[in-house]
This record gives structure tokens, sequence and C-alpha cells, in this order.
């Protein structure tokens, strides 16, 4: 049976990458980061995996402890992106030795890292400094000569178990009876969003071509965000006074086109139905 790790195993990517490789027929070994923050959805994401006789979860400490044998060629899943957008890389990163010291550990496994599209943007250090993209960079350098790593780079996503820190959620959270004004956070792309699925079946045709090392995802529908935003009433005019024109993505790393399954309203639909339902469950305000 293909093994399978994945770090941030219920965040937004992460959970929905955890339950594609169960329905594959992977044994997976989930490790969960306590970030000491309200989840609406985690104790849903632990009873729909936690029923299936493959998933285990561990803590990044219990995995640490296991008898990980060099010999073992599993598949590791890397979900940085989740923690970027919760602004929470140095919750990741703060097991300095473990990071320091997993190049080795990892050498005959299949490492799949999942990273901010905001790592590509060049000539502008403002966004750099602003993302501390430099404490990512340290982490992806100790794995770039990897023999079996593959990167791919994540705009937004949205879809059900949309973190609120996006503001498409915290749009829903607002209208729902949340008292809190929606803000656009410094942690959302808003020049390109995907619906979770179809990012998480095209990671996974990139991931078992072999062919693509590095690429990152764009949704063929031009302009997405925008139109997300847009269907929303999400106030656009003073959205970020950066243009596309003046982000420099990293050419030598191409564009995987990402087809949409359905329309992005749809999308947004799902996402604002399991809301309301979670909300619902835990007798939460809804007006």
């Amino acid at each position: 049976m293909d093994k399978a790790v994945i770090i941030g195993t219920y965040e937004f990517l992460g959970f929905s990458l955890c339950k594609s490789l169960l329905e594959k027929g992977y044994q997976v070994n989930g490790i969960h980061l306590d970030l000491e923050e309200e989840d609406f959805f985690l104790e849903e994401k632990r009873m729909e995996v936690g029923r299936n006789a493959n998933f285990n979860e561990l803590s990044l400490e219990d995995w640490k402890q296991q008898n990980f044998r060099e010999s073992d060629s599993v598949l590791i899943i890397i979900s940085v992106y989740d923690y970027f957008v919760k602004n929470k890389i140095r919750a990741l990163l703060k097991d300095k030795q473990f990071w320091n010291t997993s190049y080795p550990r990892f050498i005959k496994s299949k490492i799949l890292m999942l990273l901010p599209i905001q790592l590509l943007v060049k000539n502008n250090e403002e966004i750099r400094e602003e993302h501390e993209l430099d404490v990512l960079h340290d982490l992806f350098e100790k794995f770039t000569d990897h023999p079996s790593l593959t990167s791919v780079y994540i705009p937004t996503l949205f879809g059900p178990c949309q973190p609120q820190q996006f503001i498409f959620q915290q749009t829903f959270l607002h209208r729902l009876g949340n008292n809190v004004k929606p803000v656009l956070k410094n942690h959302e792309w808003i020049f390109d969003a995907i619906y979770i699925e179809d990012s998480v079946n095209k990671i996974f045709d990139i991931f078992e071509k072999k062919s693509i090392k590095s690429c990152y995802l764009k949704n063929t529908v031009n302009d997405s965000w925008l139109k997300c935003a847009k269907s929303l009433a999400i106030e656009t005019n003073e959205v970020r006074g950066t243009e596309k024109e003046d982000l420099f993505i990293d050419s030598k790393v191409p564009a995987e086109s990402v087809e949409a399954s359905g329309e992005l309203l749809d999308g947004l639909k799902k996402q604002k139905d399991h809301l309301e339902r979670i909300l619902s469950f835990n007798n939460m305000w809804l007006e």
C-alpha cells in the first residue's frame, strides 16, 4: 500500500489533499500543528477522516519519535501554503532542529511542497519583507537539491472550509451574524483564485506526471479573484495599490493551467452553504 505523510493535515489545502489520498487508497499519517486559534471546521474534519482505518493522526513530535527509516519510500506533503495564509509560518518552523536535520531523513522519499505564489514575486522587496518570505526561502533552500522534490506555488483558494483569514469567508461570516467587518489581509493573493477541489486534482496530476518539478497554478478564468469579490459586493476600488504589471513572477517557473469544474459562483455557494451548516450545528450566530 502507498504511504503518505501530510504536514498540515487539517488545514484548508492539506485536508483536501488528505481526503483525496485516502480515496486513492493511500495509508496516511496526518500531522497536525495546534495553532491555538478558533477553527470552526476542525472537529468535523477529525470525524470525517478518523473513521478511515488508513488514517492516523500524529503530532510533529510523535512523528519525530518514530523510527523513521531511510529506506521508507513515502510521499511527504508539506503544506507551507496553509501556514502562510494564516500568518503562522513561524509555528511551522519553530522546531529548527527537525527542519535542519530532515533532509537526510527524507532522502528516499518523494516530497511535494506546496508554497504561496508570493514566493515567486521578484524585484519587490516590500512584498518580501511584508510576508517574511526570506524565512520561507530558507526552508525551501534546505530541499532544493532533493532528487524527488516537486514544488507547486498556489494562489488564493476558495471553497468549503476556507479559513477566515480570507475576505470571501469573512464576508460570509459577517452576513451570518459576525459583527467583525471584513478586512483584506496582507497574505491574500488578489490576482487569481481557484476552487479548492480543482487545485487538488491539478496538484496530483502534476505530481503523477513526474516531468514537472516546479510550477505555479493559474486559473483559466481571467481575473477570477476579482470576479468572486465583485459577486460578493466586496469593495475592490482600493483593494491594493500594486497592479498586475508591477508583479514580476519568476519566468523560470512555468504556469500550469487549472480548468474550472464549475462556475465561480457555484464554488462560492458551496462555501457559504457549508459554513451555514457548521455554524448552525454549533449553535453559533446566524441571521
